[in-house]
């Protein structure tokens, strides 16, 4: 699945229960895969993203520091592995 196909089957997920809107913008970055728009109760927010198809323990550490490094930063995976 591409990053945008996670972003898309979020997205999705989220529109069944909230009333939000949103749009991927891949990035030229190494630490990054992208940046969402989102537009939830008349506002927009912009999140650094890494899309994950599966998100293991090990990986936890660099996104610890791409949190610190990116104010608003997202997780987008498909699994949580160990479940």
């Amino acid at each position: 699945m591409t990053d945008k196909q996670l972003f898309t089957t979020a997205m999705d997920n989220l529109a069944k229960n909230m009333d939000i809107k949103g749009e991927w913008k891949p990035v030229m970055d190494k630490d990054l895969d992208g940046k969402i728009d989102l537009w939830f109760e008349d506002e927009h927010h912009l999140f650094f993203a890494e899309a994950r198809q599966d998100l293991r323990m090990p990986a936890l550490p660099q996104l610890d520091l791409l949190k610190k490094k990116y104010k608003k930063f997202i997780v987008i995976t498909d699994r949580l592995t160990p479940r």
